[in-house]
């Protein structure tokens, strides 16, 4: 007979560079469901808590907040019943990271203005010529 593998708190925590208190705070919510306890009282972990902390994490990296993600798994818990919901979650969810996703792309363009800018002066300063203009660096368009 094989035993399933077994984690403790301070190895997932490890594992996910997540603290302690965040692992109990996510049982506490009910993120982590049936964690069991070995025979010191200590909390034993399993794969599928490992996989479902994955997709914790992928959600919280993504700025989807605890309360959605509490939402998320009680609609996974019924699916049947919870079908368009958990569609309308995550649509929304992924409609949330591509607005993010387009503001970041403007804000990279902005920076790399700045990084030719000041690229410019420098070569200007080492090479003893006149300074460049911002808008000399101004993106140009597709």
């Amino acid at each position: 007979m094989t035993t399933a593998p077994a984690y403790g708190i301070k190895e997932v925590s490890h594992r996910f560079d997540i603290p302690a208190s965040t692992l109990r705070y996510y049982e506490k919510v009910g993120l982590l469901e049936n964690v069991a306890r070995d025979a010191h009282g200590q909390r034993v972990y399993d794969d599928s808590h490992l996989a479902r902390l994955e997709s914790i994490i992928c959600f919280k990296v993504g700025g989807l907040p605890i309360a959605k993600i509490c939402e998320f798994y009680q609609y996974d818990n019924n699916l049947e019943a919870h079908i368009d919901d958990i569609v309308a979650l995550v649509e929304s969810h992924e409609a949330d990271l591509k607005g993010k996703i387009a503001e970041l792309q403007n804000e990279l363009v902005h920076i790399h203005q700045k990084v030719e800018f000041y690229n410019g002066i420098k070569h200007s300063i080492d090479t003893n010529r006149p300074w460049p203009k911002f808008e000399d660096y101004a993106p140009t368009s597709r």
